[in-house]
């Protein structure tokens, strides 16, 4: 982290809890984050699911924990991947709760105006265009919000402004 967030070029980190076997709110990850938080500065980009993956018997990347990491660092911007999966709309309850919690629109199937339902929960301020690259189609994403039940505003945030004033681009 200290080699590379300290230049331009890294804007923010991601964590996948499924990977580690650890919860990005996990006491063992404190250190780290507040690193993030207070140091540089920059955003994490978290991997959130409802399911446990990767052959794990427990989630390790629930929107609740993104949630307690969230309230735990209120200086630290946390976009959710995928909107919590299969719990989207308990990762929109919980970005209720954290103002520092933001919504990433990425998923490997469509789920009916999910990012509408968002933006009209959250405010189309605090969700993000998710390009689902290098797994997905970043077409498909995309063609979930033009699909959506937006203003023109609402999509243009969504699709690019957000991401540029959360990642200082």
């Amino acid at each position: 982290m200290e080699k590379y967030l300290g230049t331009d070029k890294f804007v923010g980190v991601k964590y996948n809890g499924e990977y580690s076997r650890a919860a990005a709110c996990a006491p063992e990850n404190k250190d780290v984050f507040t690193l993030l938080e207070k140091s540089y500065r920059k955003p994490l980009l978290l991997h959130t699911w409802g399911l446990p993956e990767h052959g794990n018997v427990v989630a390790y990347s629930l929107p609740a924990q993104a949630m307690e990491l969230a309230l735990a660092h209120p200086q630290l911007k946390i976009v959710m991947g995928h909107t919590g999966g299969t719990e989207w709309m308990s990762a929109i309850r919980a970005a209720e709760k954290a103002p520092n919690l933001y919504l990433d629109t990425c998923a490997s199937y469509a789920d009916l105006d999910k990012v509408g339902v968002a933006v009209r929960m959250l405010g189309a301020d605090r969700v993000l265009f998710g390009s689902g690259a290098t797994e997905g189609s970043p077409f498909m994403q995309k063609g979930a919000i033009l699909d959506s039940d937006l203003t023109e505003q609402d999509r243009f945030q969504v699709l690019y402004d957000n991401a540029r004033r959360v990642f200082d681009l």
